[in-house]
């Protein structure tokens, strides 16, 4: 187990094939960055297969997680990380990122048993070969499912507190491209894509356009028959 929330390659298809319509030729594209990247080694296979390539960088809150050139260790509500406004290219930079869940791969439970949860923790657990805490301001921490929309959970709370400060720092990117999806929640459907939306917007990005695209989703685990069919790719302009 390296991480268990990797880029699938339909996710990746649609996103590129996004970024190629709306910059023809390489020497015209944006600098890709991704602020949740994990391994990054999607991304970087994705950016430099064949002659079509686009240049990346990306931070990862988990050191232990990185393995692909360009990615580097850093807090995504750090701004600091991100590239300058019309950075690395005269045609600035974009967001390329799927950020974790508040689903069961967030749960922080500690890592200690023979079950298949396939989470954040355990996977660095497995990695390090010790359990310990995952960074405090690793969204993949603060999982909420099973706690009640509108309520008072401090997991809740927390998420949409990191989600919302690292958002404010991509005022300068040319697009946003997210990947996101709803979960199941209590029996019912969490709507994270759309709370993740109305945090975009929020910040101004409010010319979005929602693409779903069926990928295969986990297959085991509790509940693993009740997943929801599908992900989403929000490709997301300011106003």
């Amino acid at each position: 187990m390296s991480h268990p929330a990797k880029f699938s390659a339909p996710i990746l298809d649609l996103a590129f094939s996004v970024l190629r319509s709306e910059w023809e030729g390489w020497m015209g594209r944006p600098h890709l960055f991704d602020p949740f990247a994990g391994t990054g080694q999607a991304l970087h296979e994705a950016c430099t297969t064949g002659d079509d390539t686009f240049a990346y960088s990306g931070c990862e809150i988990e050191a232990s997680f990185i393995e692909a050139p360009g990615i580097f260790h850093g807090d995504a509500t750090d701004p600091a990380v991100y590239p300058p406004a019309r950075g690395s290219t005269p045609w600035g930079w974009c967001i390329l990122t799927s950020p974790p869940y508040g689903n069961g791969i967030s749960d922080h439970a500690v890592a200690n048993d023979a079950s298949k949860r396939f989470t954040y923790r355990k996977a660095i657990a497995t990695i390090e070969g010790v359990d310990r805490e995952l960074a405090d301001n690793n969204l993949g921490r603060h999982g909420f499912r099973g706690t009640q929309r509108g309520g008072k959970s401090v997991k809740r709370a927390a998420y949409w507190d990191l989600a919302r400060r690292s958002v404010v720092h991509w005022k300068t990117a040319e697009m946003v491209i997210l990947n996101v999806s709803d979960f199941i929640s209590g029996g019912e459907v969490e709507p994270h894509v759309n709370d993740w939306r109305d945090v975009l917007y929020h910040y101004g990005w409010g010319n979005q356009v929602v693409h779903p695209v069926g990928t295969q989703r986990i297959g085991f685990g509790e509940n693993h028959e009740a997943r929801v069919a599908h992900e989403v790719v929000v490709v997301a302009r300011r106003d």
